[in-house]
């Protein structure tokens, strides 16, 4: 069964992609990519347009996301692995207060002892993902955020990408 983000939720739309608001996520501009309408489970599913169409939709979303909201990093990542799930991409901004927050919370010091030396001792991408997903995504209080709520990004990023 293929997922159907509420309208409400929709940045963009195309024939073969729907470009959404992670619906659990509570940090503004997180979102995800999924085939419009239809279960795919690989990229070998998908049809020729999707695949023409995927690259473009995929760097346009992370430009829109660095423009208008300005996060340090755009992280992107393929899900949909787990049975039920159709493939989708993940589209998360790491915001310079969002690191602030990760290193402020000691919760997450158990991290640094698992760092290899030989690449550094600062906390990488794999670090951000997970504090994210725990704080802004699964948590029930999630850390208070900085500039646009998440309805504001929706209708910032929804302007922007549908004016180019």
């Amino acid at each position: 069964m293929p997922f159907i983000p509420p309208p409400e939720s929709i940045i963009l739309q195309t024939d073969d992609w729907t470009l959404n608001h992670n619906l659990s996520a509570k940090l503004p501009g997180y979102l995800m990519l999924s085939p419009t309408g239809e279960y795919v489970s690989d990229f070998s599913d998908l049809s020729p347009n999707a695949l023409d169409s995927m690259g473009r939709i995929i760097a346009l979303t992370t430009q829109t996301i660095k423009d208008t909201l300005s996060p340090e990093h755009v992280f992107v990542g393929r899900y949909g692995v787990s049975p039920g799930f159709s493939l989708h991409f993940h589209f998360v901004p790491v915001y310079g207060w969002v690191k602030r927050l990760f290193d402020k919370d000691n919760r997450y010091d158990i991290l640094k002892s698992l760092y290899n030396p030989q690449f550094g001792s600062t906390p990488d991408g794999a670090d951000w993902q997970l504090y994210i997903w725990r704080e802004f995504v699964e948590s029930s209080d999630p850390p208070a955020i900085e500039g646009p709520s998440v309805d504001e990004a929706i209708a910032i990023l929804r302007r922007s990408i549908n004016s180019g």
